[in-house]
């Protein structure tokens, strides 16, 4: 529709010129909005930096000049990509390809350690059920050690030969087993061959 307007509105003479001057009037993007978007609207996204820059360099035409489009396309860049172009003293050119350079070997290594994760969450998995099952059969093995513990704790001591008054606590409490002893104790005397009752 907007084109047959043009076309209507057209003289009879220069008829060619005057609809491709309002085709261009109408359709090329002014100065104004390009500039809007070289400084606004281009963000690195997934491009490559040197991609991104020639973008801006199209977009600005002659309106900006080389340092100040470095300095907009440099911070759009990824903060630990414009570290290194800053402290670099080469023609854009070259800060191009160290750009890309660095910007590729980091979604590279991010691509790596997405991969190396996932590896390792399933072998966090495996951990897991492994330390379970350990914990399982040391829970048994415990309760086990626990009940016989306990059976023999209830297991009563036989009565020694000699009156418990005449013996030391130890040997009263644990018999031929105490491994200590206080004197005055008849217990030694009680199980040689001579004080046996």
């Amino acid at each position: 529709m907007e084109l047959r307007s043009i076309i209507d509105a057209a003289p009879t003479s220069a008829r060619y010129q005057f609809i491709r001057t309002k085709l261009i009037e109408i359709f090329t993007e002014s100065q104004q909005r390009r500039l809007q978007r070289v400084l606004r609207d281009m963000p690195l996204g997934d491009r490559r930096p040197s991609d991104l820059f020639n973008e801006m360099k199209r977009a600005a035409g002659s309106a900006l000049s080389e340092s100040i489009l470095h300095d907009l396309w440099v911070n759009r860049l990824p903060p630990y990509a414009q570290a290194a172009i800053i402290a670099t003293n080469v023609p854009i050119v070259d800060k191009l390809k160290i750009a890309d350079s660095i910007v590729e070997t980091m979604q590279m290594r991010e691509v790596r350690i997405h991969e190396v994760s996932a590896s390792n969450h399933t072998t966090d998995n495996d951990l897991r059920t492994e330390i379970a099952e350990l914990k399982q059969r040391f829970d048994r093995v415990t309760s086990s050690e626990k009940t016989r513990a306990r059976s023999r704790s209830k297991t009563p001591v036989r009565p020694h030969n000699i009156n418990s008054g005449e013996m030391c606590w130890y040997h009263a409490k644990f018999g031929p087993n105490a491994k200590k002893c206080r004197q005055p104790c008849k217990f030694a005397q009680s199980t040689s061959p001579n004080g046996k009752q």
